[in-house]
């Protein structure tokens, strides 16, 4: 069974779906084992719709390289970087044994990183929420850029005037959740449920680590005035772990968002009244991309 037929795409099913499995049976040739074993039906489906298979070299050190290379593409969760037929197949075959170069470029350290960053496990089972979060995105941008006007504008209180424009953030987020609940409501599903829990952690974080360092501030000098601007490097890191677990998760390019607020931390520590605009710019954009992603896969399903 192909990637495709496990994730239930049986629209896609075609000579793409039998190349793949002439390579389930290569491979258990040259290695003795098949490609995706779990200890039952379940967790067997779930590693050929997710995980890669072991190199045959490491099982078997006599496969020759070529043979592994011709297995393994085969073998691709893409059906679009596999053979495109039995007899594509089927000629690299001949070539290998003619002693002709195969048809196949050695994988280099790029074109690994590219097929990590184009991976994605769960992202189609959360297809509804695109139009979700691109409204999320929104709000997330008006927010911070707003409070970036707030300190160009040298507001008084900025910290409770800060205060407020997240407030209202967030209410417009939950009014967001409450007119889309159809779509996500109750939670169908690990992926659904785990992205609600990186999701609620990153918020509850942001409001204890507020609190945190108002508390410390409070405590340390109290004489001086709180600079709510110092959160804004803090919170990259938070954003960055979420994204983080998302690449490994859900779409390979969050690896990219969450290295990217990595960086956004260190260059907002260095100037910290362009914070609020630098994190509402990166945080939207990266929203807004997930959103135009889960809205594709909507319409793909359609």
């Amino acid at each position: 069974m192909s990637p495709e037929q496990a994730a239930g795409k049986q629209a896609q099913v075609g000579p793409a779906s039998d190349v793949f499995s002439l390579g389930a049976t290569f491979y258990e040739i040259l290695t003795g084992r098949p490609p995706f074993r779990g200890r039952n039906s379940l967790e067997t489906l779930l590693l050929v719709r997710d995980v890669d298979p072991e190199l045959p070299q490491r099982i078997n050190p006599q496969v020759p390289r070529e043979l592994a290379m011709i297995c393994l593409k085969c073998l691709e969760k893409d059906p679009q970087r596999r053979y495109p037929s039995a007899q594509a197949l089927a000629d690299d075959l001949m070539r290998y044994l003619n002693g002709d170069s195969i048809s196949i470029a050695s994988v280099g350290l790029f074109d690994r990183l590219t097929r990590e960053f184009e991976r994605s496990h769960h992202d189609v089972e959360l297809s509804t929420w695109g139009d979700m979060t691109l409204w999320v995105a929104g709000l997330t941008f008006v927010a911070h850029t707003t409070v970036f006007l707030l300190v160009c504008l040298k507001t008084s209180y900025l910290w409770s005037s800060m205060g407020l424009v997240r407030g209202l953030e967030f209410l417009g987020i939950a009014a967001v959740l409450w007119g889309h609940r159809r779509q996500w409501y109750p939670p169908r599903g690990m992926p659904a449920r785990q992205c609600w829990a990186i999701w609620f952690s990153y918020l509850a974080g942001s409001v204890v680590l507020a609190a945190a360092s108002w508390l410390h501030w409070w405590q340390a000098s109290p004489a001086s005035s709180f600079d709510p601007l110092v959160l804004y490097p803090q919170l990259a890191v938070l954003a960055s772990i979420g994204f983080f677990v998302l690449g490994s998760s859900y779409w390979g390019y969050c690896y990219v968002f969450g290295f990217a607020f990595l960086v956004l931390s260190v260059v907002m520590s260095l100037v910290l009244s362009w914070s609020p605009l630098l994190y509402g710019i990166c945080l939207g954009s990266c929203f807004a991309l997930l959103g135009r992603r889960l809205r594709g896969l909507a319409r793909n399903q359609d």
